[in-house]
């Protein structure tokens, strides 16, 4: 779709075999509470936009396959519960937040990612697998909560959690090319934790 996007987007793909679904708009997405994505026996699901997209709500349903949402040029503001049955991964290519009143989780065995240069973290992230971010700047702030059942994986030049909670059933690894601050908050792993300070100055 060009220019601004439709009020209401219902697209479904009920293909036995090689089953996807996307929509791309070219501009802002302001409001995903009108958009549903659907496959009846699975497949790929895309979001994707040339400039911002707010998720307030929604649908993505697939039985298997995975979920992508990328802004080419904007950010990514999550405001509403977002749901992925799937493998779901987020991209863009200035900046990745998740309100208070956000949050972002997979069901199954699905994974969740998150890809910017600017990952911040002030809601909910709880992932049935592995939960990864990998960003120049990670902040998880205040009340935040980063969960997932197997790893949590932070790859990044910063990173600052302030009384963050982040935990995870198997590991948790950080690596770190800068410095990182971790105030007043929680990091709790059923196996191991591994925090590895990259940069020759970090701290």
């Amino acid at each position: 779709n060009t220019g601004a996007q439709p009020a209401s987007v219902t697209l479904t793909d009920n293909a036995l075999a090689g089953a996807s679904v996307s929509f791309l708009n070219t501009g802002d997405i302001t409001s995903t509470s009108g958009i549903t994505l659907k496959t009846l026996n699975g497949g790929d699901l895309a979001l994707l936009s040339n400039g911002n997209i707010v998720w307030d709500g929604g649908s993505l349903s697939t039985p298997s396959g995975s979920v992508l949402i990328s802004s080419a040029d904007g950010n990514i503001n999550v405001t509403g519960a977002l749901s992925s049955p799937v493998d779901l991964a987020l991209s863009s290519t200035s900046a990745i937040s998740v309100s208070g009143s956000g949050s972002v989780i997979t069901g199954g065995t699905g994974t969740t990612s998150f890809t910017a240069p600017s990952v911040a973290i002030n809601g909910t992230v709880n992932a049935a697998d592995d939960v990864g971010i990998i960003a120049t700047t990670i902040n998880l702030g205040a009340g935040s909560t980063t969960g997932a059942a197997h790893d949590v994986i932070l790859a990044a030049a910063n990173v600052t959690a302030t009384n963050a909670t982040v935990t995870a059933g198997h590991d948790i690894s950080a690596a770190v090319t800068g410095d990182m601050h971790l105030n007043g908050s929680s990091f709790t792993a059923g196996n191991d934790i591994f925090i590895n300070m990259m940069g020759a100055t970090s701290t």
